[in-house]
Protein backbone atom coordinates (compact mmCIF):
# COMPACT_ATOMS: atom_id res chain seq x y z
CA UNK A 1 0.00 0.00 0.00
CA UNK A 2 3.11 2.05 0.55
CA UNK A 3 3.54 4.48 3.05
CA UNK A 4 1.71 7.53 1.97
CA UNK A 5 -1.61 8.10 0.76
CA UNK A 6 -3.11 11.34 -0.72
CA UNK A 7 -0.46 13.33 1.09
CA UNK A 8 -0.96 12.02 4.55
CA UNK A 9 1.62 8.84 6.04
CA UNK A 10 -0.81 6.14 6.41
CA UNK A 11 1.62 4.39 9.26
CA UNK A 12 0.65 7.85 11.16
CA UNK A 13 -2.42 6.71 11.05
CA UNK A 14 -2.02 3.12 12.01
CA UNK A 15 -0.04 4.27 15.25
CA UNK A 16 -2.79 6.74 15.85
CA UNK A 17 -5.43 3.86 16.12
CA UNK A 18 -4.63 3.14 19.85
CA UNK A 19 -5.88 6.88 21.41
CA UNK A 20 -8.65 6.19 18.99
CA UNK A 21 -9.72 3.57 20.70
CA UNK A 22 -9.40 4.72 24.00
CA UNK A 23 -11.29 7.59 22.92
CA UNK A 24 -14.37 5.47 21.52
CA UNK A 25 -14.37 3.13 24.68
CA UNK A 26 -14.40 5.87 26.90
CA UNK A 27 -16.66 8.89 25.83
CA UNK A 28 -20.25 9.22 26.34
CA UNK A 29 -22.16 7.23 24.45
CA UNK A 30 -25.62 8.10 26.11
CA UNK A 31 -27.10 10.55 22.58
CA UNK A 32 -26.23 7.53 20.29
CA UNK A 33 -28.03 4.70 22.46
CA UNK A 34 -31.17 7.32 23.26
CA UNK A 35 -31.29 7.35 19.40
CA UNK A 36 -30.97 3.80 18.80
CA UNK A 37 -33.49 3.03 21.23
CA UNK A 38 -35.84 5.25 19.93
CA UNK A 39 -36.65 3.41 16.67
CA UNK A 40 -35.08 -0.34 17.97
CA UNK A 41 -37.83 -2.33 16.27
CA UNK A 42 -38.04 -0.50 13.35
CA UNK A 43 -36.33 -1.97 9.94
CA UNK A 44 -32.98 0.17 9.84
CA UNK A 45 -31.66 1.62 6.73
CA UNK A 46 -27.66 2.40 7.11
CA UNK A 47 -26.25 4.76 4.60
CA UNK A 48 -22.37 5.08 4.25
CA UNK A 49 -20.05 6.09 1.34
CA UNK A 50 -16.49 4.65 0.37
CA UNK A 51 -14.74 4.03 3.60
CA UNK A 52 -18.29 4.73 5.91
CA UNK A 53 -20.09 1.91 3.77
CA UNK A 54 -17.93 -0.64 5.97
CA UNK A 55 -19.40 0.89 9.54
CA UNK A 56 -22.55 1.19 7.45
CA UNK A 57 -22.70 -2.60 6.53
CA UNK A 58 -21.06 -3.32 10.46
CA UNK A 59 -24.27 -1.15 11.50
CA UNK A 60 -26.90 -2.93 9.99
CA UNK A 61 -25.30 -6.92 11.49
CA UNK A 62 -25.35 -5.12 14.38
CA UNK A 63 -29.41 -4.37 14.45
CA UNK A 64 -29.61 -7.27 12.90
CA UNK A 65 -28.23 -9.10 16.01
CA UNK A 66 -29.38 -7.04 18.92
CA UNK A 67 -32.92 -6.01 17.86
CA UNK A 68 -33.66 -9.06 15.13
CA UNK A 69 -35.09 -7.05 12.53
CA UNK A 70 -34.24 -6.18 9.27
CA UNK A 71 -31.89 -3.61 8.26
CA UNK A 72 -29.45 -3.20 5.67
CA UNK A 73 -26.05 -1.15 4.77
CA UNK A 74 -26.78 1.37 1.00
CA UNK A 75 -25.26 3.65 -0.78
CA UNK A 76 -26.72 7.19 -0.67
CA UNK A 77 -28.03 6.58 -4.85
CA UNK A 78 -29.03 3.77 -3.84
CA UNK A 79 -31.17 5.39 -1.02
CA UNK A 80 -32.47 7.84 -3.46
CA UNK A 81 -33.30 5.06 -5.69
CA UNK A 82 -35.23 2.55 -2.97
CA UNK A 83 -36.67 4.44 -0.10
CA UNK A 84 -39.13 2.29 2.00
CA UNK A 85 -42.84 3.56 0.55
CA UNK A 86 -44.16 3.06 3.82
CA UNK A 87 -41.79 5.31 5.41
CA UNK A 88 -41.79 2.96 8.01
CA UNK A 89 -37.98 2.73 8.77
CA UNK A 90 -35.39 4.13 10.54
CA UNK A 91 -32.60 5.30 8.25
CA UNK A 92 -28.90 6.36 9.37
CA UNK A 93 -26.11 8.01 8.04
CA UNK A 94 -22.67 7.03 8.55
CA UNK A 95 -20.15 10.13 7.79
CA UNK A 96 -16.81 10.61 8.95
CA UNK A 97 -16.71 14.31 7.63
CA UNK A 98 -20.58 15.18 6.65
CA UNK A 99 -19.15 17.09 4.18
CA UNK A 100 -18.90 15.00 0.32
CA UNK A 101 -22.14 16.10 -1.73
CA UNK A 102 -24.07 12.71 -2.00
CA UNK A 103 -24.34 12.45 1.70
CA UNK A 104 -25.90 15.83 2.14
CA UNK A 105 -28.31 14.68 -0.90
CA UNK A 106 -29.37 11.48 0.64
CA UNK A 107 -29.47 13.10 3.71
CA UNK A 108 -31.79 15.77 2.91
CA UNK A 109 -34.19 13.33 0.92
CA UNK A 110 -34.57 11.32 3.87
CA UNK A 111 -35.92 14.05 5.84
CA UNK A 112 -38.38 15.72 3.47
CA UNK A 113 -39.57 12.31 3.16
CA UNK A 114 -40.67 11.68 7.08
CA UNK A 115 -39.67 8.32 8.18
CA UNK A 116 -39.89 6.64 11.04
CA UNK A 117 -36.47 8.36 11.96
CA UNK A 118 -33.58 10.04 10.81
CA UNK A 119 -30.21 10.35 12.11
CA UNK A 120 -26.32 10.83 11.40
CA UNK A 121 -23.69 9.64 13.09
CA UNK A 122 -20.32 12.05 12.02
CA UNK A 123 -17.12 12.42 12.92
CA UNK A 124 -16.25 15.91 13.23
CA UNK A 125 -17.76 19.23 14.01
CA UNK A 126 -19.64 21.59 12.07
CA UNK A 127 -20.03 19.80 9.00
CA UNK A 128 -22.64 21.00 6.09
CA UNK A 129 -24.50 18.27 6.61
CA UNK A 130 -25.20 19.66 10.41
CA UNK A 131 -26.26 22.84 8.53
CA UNK A 132 -28.63 20.35 6.53
CA UNK A 133 -29.88 18.50 9.72
CA UNK A 134 -30.60 21.92 11.33
CA UNK A 135 -33.44 22.54 9.00
CA UNK A 136 -34.82 19.56 10.19
CA UNK A 137 -36.35 19.66 13.89
CA UNK A 138 -37.18 15.85 13.79
CA UNK A 139 -33.55 14.59 12.79
CA UNK A 140 -31.00 13.62 14.83
CA UNK A 141 -27.62 14.99 14.23
CA UNK A 142 -24.77 12.90 16.17
CA UNK A 143 -21.38 15.01 16.51
CA UNK A 144 -18.41 12.86 17.79
CA UNK A 145 -15.23 14.41 16.55
CA UNK A 146 -12.32 11.88 16.14
CA UNK A 147 -9.34 13.55 18.42
CA UNK A 148 -6.78 12.23 15.48
CA UNK A 149 -8.78 14.37 12.49
CA UNK A 150 -9.73 13.77 9.54
CA UNK A 151 -8.75 10.51 8.00
CA UNK A 152 -6.23 10.27 5.05
CA UNK A 153 -7.59 8.80 1.93
CA UNK A 154 -8.68 5.49 3.42
CA UNK A 155 -11.21 5.36 6.55
CA UNK A 156 -9.12 4.12 9.14
CA UNK A 157 -9.33 5.75 12.83
CA UNK A 158 -13.20 7.16 11.62
CA UNK A 159 -14.09 3.46 11.21
CA UNK A 160 -12.69 1.97 14.38
CA UNK A 161 -14.03 4.96 16.74
CA UNK A 162 -17.68 4.69 14.89
CA UNK A 163 -17.58 0.81 15.64
CA UNK A 164 -16.27 0.95 18.69
CA UNK A 165 -19.12 3.46 19.34
CA UNK A 166 -21.91 1.54 17.71
CA UNK A 167 -20.89 -1.87 19.82
CA UNK A 168 -20.90 -0.23 23.01
CA UNK A 169 -24.48 1.42 22.09
CA UNK A 170 -26.02 -1.19 21.16
CA UNK A 171 -24.82 -3.46 24.34
CA UNK A 172 -26.30 -0.39 26.32
CA UNK A 173 -29.57 -0.47 24.67
CA UNK A 174 -30.21 -4.23 25.61
CA UNK A 175 -28.78 -3.80 28.97
CA UNK A 176 -25.84 -6.52 28.24
CA UNK A 177 -22.49 -6.16 29.59
CA UNK A 178 -19.49 -5.75 27.76
CA UNK A 179 -16.34 -5.47 29.07
CA UNK A 180 -13.67 -3.57 26.02
CA UNK A 181 -10.07 -4.54 26.80
CA UNK A 182 -7.94 -1.64 28.19
CA UNK A 183 -5.49 -1.03 25.39
CA UNK A 184 -6.31 -1.95 21.14
CA UNK A 185 -3.47 -4.54 21.52
CA UNK A 186 -5.03 -5.87 24.23
CA UNK A 187 -8.51 -6.48 22.14
CA UNK A 188 -6.82 -7.60 19.03
CA UNK A 189 -4.82 -10.44 21.05
CA UNK A 190 -8.42 -11.26 22.55
CA UNK A 191 -9.70 -11.67 19.40
CA UNK A 192 -7.23 -13.84 18.07
CA UNK A 193 -6.90 -17.87 18.45
CA UNK A 194 -4.49 -19.28 20.89
CA UNK A 195 -0.83 -19.05 19.81
CA UNK A 196 -2.26 -16.36 16.62
CA UNK A 197 -0.77 -12.74 16.73
CA UNK A 198 -0.06 -9.98 13.96
CA UNK A 199 2.78 -10.88 12.91
CA UNK A 200 2.02 -14.77 12.12
CA UNK A 201 -1.28 -13.55 10.50
CA UNK A 202 1.17 -11.53 8.28
CA UNK A 203 3.56 -14.37 7.56
CA UNK A 204 0.71 -16.90 6.71
CA UNK A 205 -0.98 -14.36 4.23
CA UNK A 206 2.21 -13.18 2.53
CA UNK A 207 1.79 -15.13 -0.53
CA UNK A 208 -2.06 -14.08 -0.85
CA UNK A 209 -0.88 -10.07 -1.00
CA UNK A 210 0.51 -11.62 -4.45
CA UNK A 211 -2.45 -12.49 -5.78
CA UNK A 212 -3.54 -10.28 -8.66
CA UNK A 213 -7.66 -11.51 -7.05
CA UNK A 214 -8.49 -11.98 -3.47
CA UNK A 215 -11.76 -14.35 -2.46
CA UNK A 216 -12.74 -13.44 1.23
CA UNK A 217 -15.57 -15.81 1.89
CA UNK A 218 -17.63 -14.57 4.85
CA UNK A 219 -19.89 -15.68 7.69
CA UNK A 220 -22.58 -13.34 8.05
CA UNK A 221 -22.04 -11.24 10.70
CA UNK A 222 -18.41 -10.25 9.48
CA UNK A 223 -19.94 -9.65 5.98
CA UNK A 224 -18.39 -5.63 7.44
CA UNK A 225 -14.88 -7.10 7.27
CA UNK A 226 -15.61 -8.59 3.24
CA UNK A 227 -16.45 -5.12 2.66
CA UNK A 228 -13.91 -3.52 4.16
CA UNK A 229 -11.31 -5.61 2.56
CA UNK A 230 -12.31 -4.93 -0.89
CA UNK A 231 -13.04 -1.44 -0.32
CA UNK A 232 -8.84 -1.47 1.10
CA UNK A 233 -8.13 -3.00 -1.82
CA UNK A 234 -9.87 -1.11 -4.69
CA UNK A 235 -9.38 2.18 -3.45
CA UNK A 236 -6.03 1.74 -2.69
CA UNK A 237 -5.24 -0.06 -6.10
CA UNK A 238 -4.22 -3.24 -4.37
CA UNK A 239 -5.86 -5.74 -6.33
CA UNK A 240 -9.26 -7.42 -7.10
CA UNK A 241 -11.47 -8.63 -4.42
CA UNK A 242 -14.27 -10.86 -4.63
CA UNK A 243 -16.52 -11.32 -1.79
CA UNK A 244 -19.10 -13.75 -0.81
CA UNK A 245 -20.85 -15.05 1.99
CA UNK A 246 -20.09 -19.18 2.86
CA UNK A 247 -23.22 -20.68 0.74
CA UNK A 248 -23.69 -18.55 -1.80
CA UNK A 249 -19.36 -19.13 -2.53
CA UNK A 250 -21.10 -22.91 -3.28
CA UNK A 251 -23.68 -21.98 -5.69
CA UNK A 252 -21.35 -21.44 -8.86
CA UNK A 253 -18.49 -18.89 -7.60
CA UNK A 254 -15.86 -21.84 -6.66
CA UNK A 255 -15.66 -23.19 -10.22
CA UNK A 256 -13.50 -19.38 -11.03
CA UNK A 257 -10.65 -21.79 -8.95
CA UNK A 258 -10.75 -24.55 -11.49
CA UNK A 259 -10.48 -21.52 -14.58
CA UNK A 260 -7.65 -19.62 -12.69
CA UNK A 261 -5.91 -22.56 -11.39
CA UNK A 262 -2.33 -20.94 -11.68
CA UNK A 263 -2.94 -17.73 -9.75
CA UNK A 264 -4.36 -19.84 -6.59
CA UNK A 265 -3.18 -19.01 -3.28
CA UNK A 266 -5.30 -20.44 -0.62
CA UNK A 267 -5.16 -19.12 3.06
CA UNK A 268 -7.49 -19.81 6.15
CA UNK A 269 -6.91 -17.65 9.33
Amino acid sequence: MGNQLMGKPYKAELNALEETYLWAKEIDIEPISRDISHNFFHPLISVGSGGSFSCAEMHSSLHKKFAGTASSAITPMDLIYSFPRDGMASIWFVSAGGNNIDIQRAFKHASLLEPAGVSALVGRENSKLRTIASKFSYTNFLEYPIPCGKDGFLATNSLLAFSILLVRSYHQVVRKSLQLPPTLKSFISRALPKGMNVQKISFAMSQIWQCNTVHVVYSPFLKCVAVDIESKFTEAGLGSVNISDLRNFAHGRHHWFSKQSQDICERAC
